[in-house]
């Protein structure tokens, strides 16, 4: 009788650790896919922006436009980086605290490896962040994207 009361016990923590892990699972995967998606759409709408002024204006306004076009496009790229890591970082936290209810101590202890891998991602993130490398490589970006469409319409014209 206490074996089952036991086995019952377990069973119960079982399913409230596995829920843990599942509902941050999903509530991170759902903010993380909502993230992404706003900030493709801005992506998008600033090279169509961009774009538009490479054809209709060109030279120097569009060389402009480019230079701030990868600023923006480097910001984006730094909260795209920063949400994933966050996501990373929460998911661990969820792994760890399920695994922490159902006893499995192998798998909380993973998922604190799991955490402070994620901490140590997100501090390269804001390292590179603060030393620029987001905004120098989005305005990089820009200018390489004009260079390659050129390249592919001379490939056309010939």
């Amino acid at each position: 009788m206490f074996e089952d009361i036991g086995n019952a016990i377990v069973s119960g923590f079982e399913a409230a650790g596995e829920a843990v892990e599942e509902v941050v699972g999903v509530v991170v995967d759902a903010a993380e896919d909502v993230a992404n998606a706003i900030i493709e759409f801005i992506r998008e709408a600033v090279n169509s922006i961009v774009d538009w002024i490479d054809y209709n204006i060109g030279g120097f306004v569009a060389g402009i436009a480019r230079f701030i076009a990868g600023i923006i496009n480097g910001i984006l790229r730094i909260v795209e980086d920063i949400v994933r890591g966050i996501a990373s970082i929460v998911r661990a936290l969820g792994k760890a605290i399920g695994s922490l209810i159902r006893f499995d101590f192998a798998g909380f202890f993973r998922g604190l490896g799991d955490l402070a891998l994620g901490l140590i991602n997100l501090g390269i993130i804001i390292v590179r962040a603060i030393f620029g490398g987001y905004i120098v490589g989005g305005v990089i970006e820009q200018f390489e994207r004009r260079e390659l469409r050129d390249f592919v319409e001379a490939l056309v014209r010939e």
